[in-house]
């Protein structure tokens, strides 16, 4: 129980001062214990991020995988936004394991760098795969033109990191509640959609108009 409750106090600090900003005295502090009982649990620092990061990571490629294999029977539109909207709505319910999941790949620990990109780079290319077939799918049920895939693939990412920051921002300024914040996640998501939607299918509909 207290190496949980270690994790989570740790994650929330990290998500909030990164690796650097975080000290053992702060996580002992909030977690209500004194220092030196960390290290009945954990041998530093670096075990402590490593073990929620791992946990993090774990967890978040769990959720992404099970909503992929649960669309398999849907139409192909409704399987890449099913997928869009599963990404974004974890990662507003779940706002402190991103920040730090993000912080760790943007901003690891020098030392660490290596262990956290090399995870990184497996569910990348594990999300990658998923997106590639969703794509083929679309382009050879005539769904959408046929273009490169890994330009599809890079056009998806940048409607959901654009999405994810406008969760986080929106949240923090505008001061909503958990059920409004929704609502408003939920319409302002689909209205992207129809955009990127048409998008995808306009030059195969009226040729490309630069």
């Amino acid at each position: 129980m207290t190496a949980q409750k270690i994790k989570q106090v740790s994650l929330n600090l990290f998500a909030e001062k990164g690796f650097e900003g975080t000290s053992l005295s702060g996580i002992a502090k909030g977690v209500g214990i004194k220092k030196p009982s960390i290290y009945a649990h954990f041998i530093n620092k670096d075990d402590i991020y490593l073990a929620v990061f791992e946990e993090v990571f774990s967890k978040y490629v769990y959720a992404i995988t099970e909503a992929y294999e649960e669309i398999q029977s849907r139409p192909v539109e409704e399987k890449i936004y099913h997928l869009l909207h599963t990404t974004c709505k974890y990662s507003s319910q779940h706002q402190a394991s991103i920040v730090m999941f993000k912080r760790a790949i943007l901003f690891p620990p020098p030392h660490l760098k290596e262990i956290i990109q090399k995870k990184a780079l497996e569910f990348e290319k594990k999300q990658e795969k998923m997106l590639s077939q969703l794509f083929t799918e679309a382009i050879e049920k005539g769904m959408i033109a046929k273009q490169p895939i890994e330009q599809l693939i890079s056009s998806y990412f940048c409607i959901l990191d654009g999405n994810v920051f406008h969760l986080f921002f929106y949240k923090e300024h505008q001061k909503l509640d958990n059920e409004a914040h929704e609502a408003h996640n939920q319409e302002r998501m689909m209205n992207i959609w129809k955009i990127y939607w048409q998008g995808l299918c306009v030059e195969k509909e009226a040729g490309l108009r630069l």
